[in-house]
This record gives structure tokens, sequence and C-alpha cells, in this order.
């Protein structure tokens, strides 16, 4: 009798399992047959900081169109920081704004304070047919947790020049970069860039103490992480805290430039996607979100070196693991955290350019 009871349990377990797939199933194809329709109504209107050439769009596209047989126009906006005021103000305006716009846990918190976030299921709907979504929506602070998705990191390494420098004297962990060997020979970012981030892990005084000591070595200072690495691949200074994307974008121009990965931390500064409640097109925005954190992801990778570093398995993960197995990634996981490094940016900034 006992017996006959597990079984019909079972039956039961598995019957119940089965009608919720065919619910997801069935609420994925109509979230696919509505994009469709909001596809031939229009342009879908696109805001993303990276990529950034028209190939990859292009590309990026042509799969997706194909993959789920959609057809449709679409403007691609690369934007600046202060784009997401005027997002703010348009919306509430009630005028046009993107359909998907991606952003920094900063931005996505600013357009959240402004109403324009919702939280959405993800996994229920695109967990079975797109599973790399799930690591993608863990990785959003609890305050943002379903109403952004995380996209790709801006990941800070040593990026160095291979001419004037051999990777074995690479410094290898963070206190390296404060001696006086890098005098005159270490570019950084006059904006704060990563020590802001280091800061969560280190704390307010012990990274301003460290700042201090590596402006003592009179380092390079230039206005972003781009132009740091763009000055070690022409040879301004054999090394810079960069970061991977801008190295291996140089490097396949042919530069001689290369990045390594900290020993004991690896900074990082999330870039999320999201669909906007004002989205015109709201279910091809999400269709094409999830795609672009998940299957989408091999092509940005390879095309424009994006990546995650706890996306496991991925090229970026991979080699981040191979060289620094037993760093700490360190990143903004709440919303005081992206608050502290904020305030850490004015002052570290400060403290740079003084």
């Amino acid at each position: 009798m006992i017996r006959w009871k597990q079984i019909w349990g079972l039956m039961v377990l598995l019957a119940t399992a089965g009608a919720a797939v065919s619910i997801h199933a069935a609420e994925f194809a109509s979230l696919v047959s509505a994009a469709k329709k909001e596809a031939a109504e229009g342009v879908f209107f696109v805001s993303i900081t990276q990529p950034n050439q028209d190939k990859t769009y292009a590309a990026l596209f042509d799969v997706f169109k194909r993959q789920f047989n959609i057809s449709f126009e679409y403007e691609w906006q690369a934007h600046q920081q202060d784009y997401y005021v005027r997002v703010i103000a348009e919306a509430a305006a009630g005028r046009r704004t993107p359909d998907v716009i991606s952003g920094s846990p900063t931005n996505m918190i600013a357009l959240d304070k402004a109403g324009l976030l919702e939280v959405y299921d993800w996994n229920r709907v695109f967990g079975k047919d797109m599973p790399r979504v799930t690591e993608a929506v863990k990785r959003n602070m609890p305050s943002l947790q379903g109403k952004s998705l995380a996209h790709f990191d801006v990941i800070y390494t040593m990026v160095y020049n291979s001419k004037l420098i051999a990777a074995a004297d690479v410094p290898k962990t963070l206190n390296e970069l404060s001696a006086s060997k890098w005098q005159r020979k270490l570019v950084l970012n006059a904006q704060g860039s990563p020590f802001n981030t280091l800061g969560i892990v280190l704390g307010r005084e012990a990274i301003l103490e460290m700042t201090r000591k590596v402006k003592a070595n009179r380092p390079l200072l230039k206005p972003g992480a781009p132009q740091v690495v763009a000055a070690v691949a022409v040879g301004e200074a054999p090394l810079g805290f960069g970061y991977t994307t801008g190295a291996e974008v140089e490097k396949a121009k042919g530069a001689p430039v290369d990045w390594l990965p900290l020993k004991d931390y690896v900074p990082l500064l999330q870039q999320n996607l999201t669909v906007l409640k004002t989205a015109q097109k709201p279910n091809l925005a999400r269709l094409f979100a999830a795609w672009m954190v998940s299957n989408g992801m091999d092509l940005q990778e390879k095309m424009e070196f994006m990546g995650r570093a706890t996306a496991r398995g991925t090229r970026t993960w991979q080699r981040l693991n191979d060289v620094s197995p037993k760093a700490q990634i360190v990143e903004e996981k709440t919303a005081e955290e992206t608050a502290l490094r904020a305030q850490l940016t004015t002052e570290i900034t400060k403290i740079f350019t003084q």
C-alpha cells in the first residue's frame, strides 16, 4: 500500500512538473508572438553603451531576427553618462524613451527611483530556453532583483605594453602599485576607478591612504579607462590600471598590449540591461534583453571582447580563473556600497588632481 502511495505521489509530482513546463512554454511562445506584432509597428529603440560598433549591431540583430523569425527596423544609440537625467525628464513629459537601455547600478537605481523600472520574472519566462538568464538575474543587488539584468562587466586589471615590460614583472598585488619602481611608469584614471570600487572591501581610510601613496609616484593621469589603455598601447608608460575589453580591442588592432588580473582583487563595474516601463515595445524589448545577456553573449565576446567575470565557462571567466583563481571579485552589491563608491570617486579624484 505504501509503495502504491509513493508511486502515486511520484506520478502527481511528474504531472505537476510537466504542467509547469507547459505553462512556461506557452508563456514564452505568447511573448514571442507579441514581440513579432510589436516589431511590425515601428522602430525598435535601443540605447546601449557597448557593443558600440556598427558591424556588431548588424551581426547581433541578424542572428536574433533569424532565431525568432522576427523582422523589424532598429535605432541603436550609444549614450553618455548624463543621458539618464534626460531619459527621466522625457519619460515624465510623455516623450519617447528607449525600449532597452543599459547602465551601471548607479544608473539603474536612478531610473528605479524615478519609477521607470518594474519587477519581471525573467527566470520563469526565459529560464528554460535561455538558461544563462539565471546568472544575469542573480548578479543584481537586492533592490534591483527582477528589474534589470547583468549584461557585461568592466573588469579592471593590469594592462601592460609587452615591448616595454615583461609579463613576469607586472604587479601581482594591489600594494605593489605603490612601489617606487613605478615612478612615472603607471597610467591611472583621474576619476578614481577602480580605487573607488576597491574601497568597498578595503574601507574608506585604507583606500584613500593607498591612493595617496600611488599619487606620490607621480602617475600619468587620463580622463577615463579607455584613455588609460590607449596610453599604454602607444607606449606613454609600460603599465596601466585598465580593463580587459579595452586591452583586447587594442590588441586586436595589433598593439603590443595585454592584460593580467591581480592575484588578490579583481574590481569590476557591472553594466546592466533593463526594459523601461515606458517602453513602446515591451515584449520585443524583454525578448531582446534576455537574449543579449544569454545566447547573444557569445557573439559579443567574440566581436567586442565583452564578458561577465562570473559567467562560468566563458573565455573571460576562464582566463581570470586560470591566472588568479583566489582573487576576490569586488563590486557593488548593495545601494549602500553604490553610495560609498560615489563618495570615494569624489575624494579620490580630488587626491589625484590636486
